[in-house]
């Protein structure tokens, strides 16, 4: 019978500028299963990355 584990490690970083009020946030993770059997372990492994931008609009007139 096989045991599935899942790990999941996320990290959050968020860029903020002071001085034009906008912000970068970076989302990050890795995440593996590992699929615990009687021969050997097997691990399934993903690594993810979301950017968001929240920048504000300038205007150049």
């Amino acid at each position: 019978m096989a045991q599935l584990m899942n790990w999941a490690i996320l990290f959050l970083v968020k860029i903020t500028d002071t001085k034009g009020g906008g912000q970068i946030e970076l989302h990050f993770g890795l995440h593996f299963q590992v699929l615990r059997q009687e021969t050997k372990p097997v691990t399934l492994g993903r690594f993810f990355v979301m950017i968001r931008f929240d920048l504000p609009a300038y205007s150049y007139d």
